[in-house]
């Protein structure tokens, strides 16, 4: 959404926060005309921790208390499952390349081999391996680790 839009928001939500509850933009909708699949979203924190539990090098990815901090609220259904995902992401964001280059590879070793189940995931051991390693050959490692153990898949 523009700038625009958004100072347009925010003047609408100080002048009638009945009818404009909402000062945040929006999103864009998009309509695909064409097959399209996409990573949106987060996994249910069930299944983020199933491929922590089960993936070393996604766990040494976000590192072990990160990690083990996110299993327990998923084992506990705590509210703070914002908190966790968020810790999680940032974790993995301040990995050095090397380290993320050298779980890469070990992910994509399990991945080949077809060592990765899906747990309570919707989607198959083999389709979640033929997406990890599409990911990983066409944005490089990062995306990978995301579809293969943060976000949903969604295809057309």
């Amino acid at each position: 959404m523009s700038i625009q839009a958004q100072k347009l928001a925010e003047e609408l939500y100080a002048k009638d926060p009945k009818n404009y509850p909402d000062d945040n933009q929006k999103p864009d909708m998009t309509i695909a005309i064409t097959p399209f699949e996409g990573l949106c979203g987060f996994r249910p924190l069930k299944e983020i921790a199933h491929f922590l539990n089960t993936v070393p090098p996604l766990k040494a990815l976000v590192g072990e208390d990160h990690s083990n901090e996110l299993i327990t609220t998923a084992e506990t259904a705590s509210s703070d499952v914002k908190t966790s995902r968020s810790s999680l992401r940032t974790s993995r964001m301040k990995q050095p390349e090397y380290a993320v280059a050298q779980m890469s590879k070990e992910l994509l070793s399990l991945v080949a081999g077809g060592k990765i189940t899906p747990g309570s995931s919707v989607n198959t051991a083999a389709t979640l391996c033929e997406l990890f390693q599409r990911c990983n050959f066409r944005y490089f490692i990062s995306c990978g680790h995301k579809a293969c153990g943060g976000l949903k898949w969604i295809p057309t």
